[in-house]
């Protein structure tokens, strides 16, 4: 199923936001962007700085639902380069391998780091 997924030519694979009140520091997330909205930090965060070291990204069901998420929750004046791509997926969040799969290897930066492994024998 076809599905589609943030990204940003300079930052990579959208994946996610997060809040925190004012009197949480959270800056320190290296290159993360946030905006003030009633005294809550909204940090929004992508595949190059990858915080929590994530393997997914929000999977929106129609190219209207993300667009809309862009115009409404990121600033495109700071994210000169966001756009949304398909992915197939049949998951609420595409993995790292759908994103791959559909051709956005360059998007992933530490995601790849991520990615679950069958076998972690060390040899």
């Amino acid at each position: 199923m076809s599905k589609y997924i943030i990204v940003d030519e300079t930052r990579g694979v959208f994946l996610g936001s997060f809040s925190a009140s004012l009197s949480d520091n959270y800056d320190h997330l290296r290159g993360e962007s946030f905006t003030i909205r009633e005294k809550t930090k909204i940090y929004d965060f992508f595949a190059d700085t990858n915080p929590f070291g994530s393997a997914y990204a929000p999977a929106f069901n129609s190219l209207l639902d993300a667009e809309r998420y862009v115009i409404n929750n990121l600033d495109k004046k700071e994210l000169p380069g966001l756009k949304v791509v398909r992915v197939e997926t049949d998951e609420e969040y595409a993995s790292i391998i759908d994103i791959v799969k559909g051709g956005y290897t360059a998007y992933t930066f530490s995601m790849l780091d991520s990615m679950e492994m069958g076998n972690n024998t060390m040899h």
